[in-house]
């Protein structure tokens, strides 16, 4: 029985003793890759849909209220965009799909006039002076012939005009603007100093009477500012933008060379991590059990001295934070008792840890400087992620460029409106309609054109897209992980590490590439799904918000699985990473790596929850003193300090904000940052589990030595039994 288990059982310690990535392999997870290709095949059927059906213009150019794009085409010199009645936009939202007509003009109105006022005052047989009754035709709908407008400015009654403006086809008013981002936006000067219940006036009958809208009401300076306010919130940031873009522009060589001292000071942290690792990690640990013993004595002198005190007596749980300083706090002897109990327990904590697991932490030491070591024989490594990130900006450049055409890929939708009448009853307006079933002679309302939407099938399409977008990132991480694997694999299995094959990480991004295809398509297809599925969480969440059914049951739930799923994800990258190193090293599919590291982590949990934790404090380390020092070293250039302090010839560029490139050069710093260190913690995962491996399998004779280096093998008082 027990031989039994022990043929079926797959582990590493019956695994055969590698020397180097093994190199008789075979294609792994064909499965995998065939479904990947199909599912690449389909996104690019879904790119093709929407080339074919979208324009992404009309996500950047405003488009009139048949979708045609201003400044394009058959509205070439008309860019403008100018709304019939602005006060029916009253969101952001409506700005790309407000339930007025929308027509492309050469130029905005440049005076505030009413044609409705002037097609009552025709049928009062009230004249109108000063109104340029022609200028008033370029606002009108483009399918209004001459012919009806002839018709309508000719008849002296006005209600042929008052028709035209209660068919949507002429706006009753038109508001003095300017442009906008293509956009007619009424000029500030028109609402400035008026009280919001001011009619607007134009001046135009001689009487100062004011605007009208179609239904006959007074357009007021509120009604004007609601209906602006937001968008020019929004289109104000143009300015900034501007100013912004001439910063970069200026700057633009002091935030390239900014980069370069980010990579220069990345290359001296890591060459630095060779010998300062350990200091480093026993400076930190012996630093913070000073201070929590300092935290502990200070708390417990504290504490005895506000015994005897009675104004000191009181709970913290009697101190409103809101209303009282949070001196309060420390006024009182429980605060102290509870900052005393906290400091011993982590004290003590630390320094069990630090006694007991002493030899973990220093092989934890040892590793990372023999990772410092292997990225330094492999410096070409430090430059993969590179292209790691040029394959990652072409799977967001297609994902942005589909959703856009997908998205632009509308529909036109149309909805119920009132007439003028009044007859359209308020719980049917706005509805949707069908224009080719919708009877206008026989409803109260108009089914009407409302604005440009996106279809049914785009909404899928985009499921579709957003799924691709994570399974490619996905790909595309496990990749380099994979073949960074394999270059470090390869340094560790040789005895002299003068000997490491030319040019390793070409050789293990073809090898992965050629046979383990299938593996990285298996293992991204996981974490893709669980991305999706936490998406989808979010999005029912989003909703039930937004319909107010967000009970408190519900979000205990939602919160409860998203939090799983959070956590799902994270193991499944552990596992993920692990099989990828295996395969790298084996060549075997993802199931069998999978199972195979995450038994040997299993056997070795202390030594690698100890390595995890020292090593995410080195990285996170070496993140801060690389940002920091570039982020200061721009800061005190850009804002002065340097040119001021040092007589050379560096004088700052004149700069609208000098924060601009600051921030750019501090962002850029911690993406070089993370990149390097990406690589460096590879390192120490590969080795981590290339040193477990070894030591399991092999025992120091001549015919399994160790690979390990002679530091590694004196903290474990290991040796090589013969030579």
């Amino acid at each position: 029985m027990g031989k039994k288990k022990e043929d079926i059982e797959m582990s590493v310690k019956t695994s055969p003793s590698p020397r180097g990535p093994v190199k008789s392999r075979s294609c792994t997870d064909i499965i995998c890759v065939l479904l990947f290709l199909v599912f690449v095949g389909g996104w690019v059927g879904v790119g093709v849909i929407g080339f074919r059906a979208g324009n992404p213009e009309q996500l950047v150019y405003p488009s009139n209220s048949e979708g045609e794009i201003c400044g394009r085409k058959d509205y070439d010199g008309k860019p403008n965009l100018m709304f019939h009645d602005l006060t029916k936009c009253v969101s952001l939202a409506a700005v790309f799909g407000c339930p007025t007509p929308q027509v492309c003009v050469e130029n905005c109105p440049q005076e505030t006039n009413s044609l409705y006022a002037y097609a009552m005052a025709g049928m009062n047989s009230v004249i109108f002076p000063n109104f340029n009754i022609d200028e008033q035709r370029q606002f009108c709908v483009p399918s209004l012939t001459d012919a009806e407008w002839d018709e309508a400015i000719t008849d002296n009654t006005g209600g042929k005009l008052k028709a035209l403006i209660k068919e949507r086809k002429c706006p009753a008013y038109t508001l003095q603007s300017i442009p906008i981002a293509g956009r007619c936006v009424p000029d500030f000067g028109l609402i400035q100093g008026k009280d919001d219940d001011t009619a607007i006036t134009d001046g135009t009958d001689g009487e100062g009477n004011g605007i009208m809208d179609d239904e006959g009401g007074p357009i007021t300076a509120d009604k004007v500012l609601k209906a602006i306010n937001n968008l020019i919130d929004l289109l104000n940031l143009r300015g900034f933008a501007e100013k912004v873009w001439a910063d970069l522009v200026a700057s633009k060589w002091m935030i390239l060379a900014g980069q370069g001292i980010s990579v220069v000071v990345a290359f001296i942290w890591i060459f630095l991590m060779r010998f300062i690792a350990g200091i480093m990690v026993w400076l930190s640990l012996f630093l913070t059990i000073a201070l929590l013993g300092l935290s502990t004595a200070y708390s417990w002198i504290r504490y005895d001295t506000l015994r005897t005190d009675p104004a000191a007596g009181g709970s913290i749980f009697d101190v409103n934070p809101i209303t009282q300083n949070l001196n309060s706090y420390l006024e009182l002897r429980d605060t102290w008792l509870v900052f005393f109990i906290a400091s011993a327990v982590l004290l003590a904590v630390i320094l069990l840890v630090t006694l007991f697991l002493r030899n973990r932490i220093r092989l934890a030491i040892a590793l990372i400087t023999e990772a410092s070591k292997a990225v330094g024989s492999i410096m070409s490594s430090v430059f993969f992620p590179i292209i790691s990130f040029l394959f990652q900006l072409v799977v967001m450049a297609w994902f942005v460029l589909v959703c856009m055409y997908l998205a632009s890929s509308s529909e036109k939708q149309y909805s119920k409106q009132d007439s003028g009448d009044g007859s359209c009853p308020p719980d049917q307006t706005y509805e949707t309609c069908d224009p080719e079933t919708f009877n206008n002679n026989t409803e109260s309302c108009e089914c009407v054109f409302y604005k440009l939407g996106p279809n049914e099938l785009e909404n899928y399409l985009q499921i579709y897209n957003i799924f691709g977008l994570f399974w490619g990132l996905c790909f595309v991480s496990a990749l380099g992980e994979m073949v960074l694997a394999g270059a470090f694999s390869s340094w560790y299995w040789v005895l002299n590490k003068s000997d490491v094959p030319t040019f390793p990480v070409l050789s293990s991004f073809a090898r992965t590439f050629r046979y383990h295809t299938g593996t990285l398509a298996f293992g991204s297809l996981i974490i893709a799904i669980i991305k999706m599925i936490r998406l989808a969480l979010q999005y029912i969440q989003d909703k039930l918000e937004e319909k107010g059914a967000d009970n408190p049951v519900v979000k205990a739930i939602l919160c409860l699985c998203k939090c799983c799923f959070w956590c799902l994800e994270k193991f499944m990258k552990f596992i993920n990473r692990n099989a990828y190193i295996f395969t790298a090293i084996y060549g075997s599919n993802f199931c069998k790596s999978a199972k195979e590291s995450f038994s040997l982590i299993l056997r070795n949990m202390v030594r690698v929850a100890v390595l995890d934790k020292v090593t995410d404090f080195l990285l996170f380390l070496g993140k801060v003193v690389i940002t920091s020092t570039v982020a200061l070293c721009s800061f005190y250039y850009f804002s002065g300090g340097l040119s001021e302090n040092v007589p050379l010839d560096l004088a700052e560029p004149k700069l609208n904000y000098y924060f601009v490139p600051v921030i750019v050069i501090t962002i850029g710093a911690y993406f070089i940052a993370s990149c390097f260190f990406s690589v460096y913690a590879m390192a120490v995962d590969t080795l981590f589990l290339c040193f477990l491996v070894d030591m399991e399998k092999n025992d120091g004779s001549r015919e399994k030595p160790y690979f390990m280096s002679k530091k590694l093998m004196d903290i474990l008082n290991l040796k090589q039994k013969a030579k």
